[in-house]
């Protein structure tokens, strides 16, 4: 267990001994076998005929981005393989929901505090993700754009090696979701955000909670399961209105206001970090769309 405290996003500090004992025990990392597992990664996708166009790119040089996929999977070698082609046909099916724009772009998103991060970790060393589902209005921000801003937060803290090894609480606040919001998120959408969280994206999602949810909501769940693996659906849990019990999940002092924490409604760190390093998803935007095969 870890003290709640504040922590820059993608901070370059390394692992200390408490983290590097936490990788252990939690993803199997051995300091010892990273660079021959490395190595055979990088053999595997250079093998892998569905993976060619990938395997010619600068993405398959940058050591750190490839080891985000060998966290993911364990420092399984075949798992990442599976994790990396996966991540890579979500880009080719579903580009044009992560391509809204860079972090600059997105301000007409960030301004309604749709999807936000604390500085704060939580007692488990993760990031906490919080996401208000029923104040999204699609007549004034698209699917595309709140999903592209979701993707962008969570690729910047994928960034960070404690995120790889500790991974992410997803906090979902449906409170006000309606039929409105049904009539925008159809089959593709669906596919695209169940594959995004249940094995397209190289970061552990330990639990999600799920607050405030009507019975409208509990239909719209029960209809994207079949998109969800076993792993997935055990780390839901429903809390309906009960704040005491999200509350004995997640302690306030990383929730906002509106979810009876201490938490301002406005958190702009995270998008701030975002916003710095807006060439960075400029690139990576642009890599993508080559991918892409709408």
């Amino acid at each position: 267990m870890f003290a709640v405290e504040k922590e820059a996003f993608c901070s370059v500090e390394k692992l200390n001994e408490k983290w590097q004992d936490l990788a252990k025990s939690l993803i199997n990392e051995n300091k010892e076998e990273k660079e021959e597992l490395l190595k055979e990664f990088k053999k595997s996708i250079s093998s892998n005929i569905e993976l060619a166009e990938l395997a010619e790119s600068d993405l398959v040089k940058d050591d750190a981005f490839l080891i985000r996929y060998l966290r993911g999977s364990n420092w399984r070698v075949k798992t990442a393989l599976q994790l990396i082609t996966a991540s890579y046909a979500q880009i080719q099916d579903f580009f044009p929901f992560m391509s809204a724009g860079p972090p600059s772009t997105l301000d007409h998103v960030w301004d309604k505090n749709l999807v936000t991060i604390p500085l704060e970790r939580d007692q488990h060393g993760r990031r906490v993700f919080i996401f208000r589902l029923g104040e999204w209005n699609p007549n004034k921000i698209t699917t595309r754009d709140f999903f592209t801003a979701a993707f962008t937060l969570f690729e910047l803290i994928a960034q960070e090696e404690k995120t790889q090894v500790a991974g992410v609480t997803v906090v979902a606040d449906i409170a006000g979701f309606g039929f409105t919001h049904l009539r925008y998120i159809g089959l593709q959408e669906l596919k695209c955000l169940c594959n995004f969280m249940t094995g397209a994206f190289p970061i552990w999602f330990r639990k999600v909670h799920i607050i405030n949810n009507p019975r409208l909501f509990n239909v719209f769940l029960a209809l994207t399961k079949q998109f969800m693996n076993d792993r997935f659906r055990d780390n839901v849990i429903m809390h309906n209105s009960d704040l005491a019990s999200l509350h004995s999940e997640v302690p306030p002092s990383l929730l906002p206001s509106y979810l009876g924490g201490e938490q301002p409604l406005s958190l702009t760190d995270c998008v701030e970090a975002a916003k710095a390093r807006n060439s960075y998803f400029e690139t990576r935007i642009e890599q993508a769309s080559v991918l892409y095969r709408g």
